[in-house]
């Protein structure tokens, strides 16, 4: 099973990500879901990934020495979470979570996000 190369800083951030309609391409995904767990939204740019799941965000990320890492955020753990744009549904936006360890977890996105459908999947296991 993967796993990360390094503890990550309170803050992470991914920018230029572009949200896909496919499952993401990591070969170590299978290995990370849980029993029952489906991906629902990705997004992605070059080899880093934000992976939204029934239950958390899974980050992949490649590491200055080539590696990949992978960081899990349960929705649980969400104090607070918001999108910063230009008006709703634009195409240059970030997202930004913020969870109870202190951690931020801010991705900047070059395509629109459906706000509605990250709403519900935080909500309904951080609320």
């Amino acid at each position: 099973m993967p796993t990360a190369s390094s503890i990550p800083d309170k803050d992470i951030f991914l920018d230029e990500l572009t949200e896909t309609q496919t499952i993401p391409v990591s070969p170590d995904l299978p290995a990370l879901l849980l029993n029952r767990e489906r991906v629902r939204m990705v997004f992605s740019h070059q080899r880093d990934q934000a992976i939204f799941t029934d239950w958390r965000i899974i980050v992949a990320a490649q590491t200055r020495g080539g590696d990949m890492s992978y960081f899990s955020y349960p929705y649980a753990r969400v104090q607070y979470f918001g999108i910063e744009a230009p008006e709703l549904g634009a195409a240059s936006s970030r997202l930004t979570f913020a969870f109870s360890d202190g951690t931020r977890l801010r991705l900047g996105l070059c395509s629109p996000v459906d706000m509605h459908k990250v709403s519900l999947l935080v909500e309904h296991h951080a609320m």
